[in-house]
């Protein structure tokens, strides 16, 4: 999972935000905004930066995140459980304006993407 913010951004906030979330049980840094989030019931997300993801993307899907954000970050997610993902996802969406790509074939603007979880709280786009 991908969630690309604005660069105006600090990663402080974010990692604030994130830090906030609801059923978060213990949440060690590694340095900077890398690190893991972790969940109770063994669930874990990690979370990194990555200034490179550029490489991966078309250039109109590139112009699709700027046009929303702006001169953009770069937010990796890895997961063992979707709902720990959502729910991290959520804290940053609710609070600024980004672009989630669900590494599934899926873009979303943040807003689209709270409300088709408020439609269909057991979305899992793995399986669209």
């Amino acid at each position: 999972m991908i969630v690309f913010v604005s660069s105006s951004v600090p990663l402080a906030d974010l990692t604030s935000a994130i830090r906030s979330i609801d059923g978060l049980v213990l949440g060690s840094s590694t340095g900077g905004f890398d690190g893991l989030l972790e969940f109770s019931g063994d669930r874990r997300v990690y979370f990194r930066t990555d200034p490179d993801i550029a490489l991966y993307f078309e250039p109109d899907e590139l112009q699709r995140v700027a046009a929303t954000v702006g001169d953009w970050r770069a937010l990796l997610f890895d997961y063992s459980e979707i709902d720990a993902v959502k729910a991290t996802v959520v804290a940053v969406a609710r609070r600024w304006p980004c672009v989630v790509d669900d590494d599934h074939g899926g873009t979303y603007e943040g807003a689209e993407f709270l409300r088709r979880l408020a439609a269909e709280p057991a979305w899992d786009w793995r399986l669209s």
